[in-house]
């Protein structure tokens, strides 16, 4: 996983998803804007709020998860890390949480040819962890319905120009109340 450029939810989200915004289960879409786009989520019913807008794929099957499938840890000292999408060689950047206020970053360095365009975020208060615990069922589930999900995503999402590995399913993630 990395960071988004624009982490906020999509505002023609339900309400419930604007609160929480992803969510393990989700499959969706980095746009060339940098958030994710939510087309719909595994873990929900078909008749979910969020399936209101797309619809489903064909062949869905719902797979429903309790609480302990779910491992979460509350901050697990991640207070002022800086998380990048890409790696970039050290010799090419720098980068200091600046002055008595840990919200402000400070990024120097020149373009490289491996990570000309990269995102970098800053947790100055933490972030706290949510992981799927056996991924198997949703590995299993990728591989039965990955080309299906991928021409659900062409074409009832209308998302054309995505490319063939362009298509996430989320399992695991991390919320941070300030970045």
């Amino acid at each position: 996983g990395y960071p988004l450029w624009f982490p906020e939810p999509s505002i023609r989200l339900p309400p419930t998803y604007l609160h929480e915004s992803i969510r393990i289960g989700d499959v969706g879409v980095v746009t060339p804007h940098g958030n994710f786009d939510i087309l719909f989520n595994i873990c929900l019913p078909e008749n979910h709020p969020l399936h209101l807008h797309y619809g489903i794929p064909e062949g869905f099957k719902q797979i429903a998860l309790s609480e302990k499938d779910i491992e979460i840890l509350k901050d697990p000292d991640y207070r002022g890390c800086i998380v990048t999408t890409q790696c970039s060689p050290k010799k090419n950047i720098n980068i200091n949480v600046t002055g008595a206020d840990p919200n402000v970053v400070a990024v120097k360095g020149r373009k490289s040819k491996v990570a000309a365009k990269a995102a970098f975020i800053a947790l100055p208060s933490g972030a706290d962890k949510y992981d799927l615990r056996d991924t198997s069922v949703f590995q299993m589930e990728a591989m039965r319905m990955g080309k299906t999900w991928y021409e659900f995503a062409l074409k009832k999402a209308g998302r054309t120009t995505m490319s063939h590995d362009s298509l996430y399913l989320i399992t695991g993630y991390h919320k941070a109340s300030t970045w």
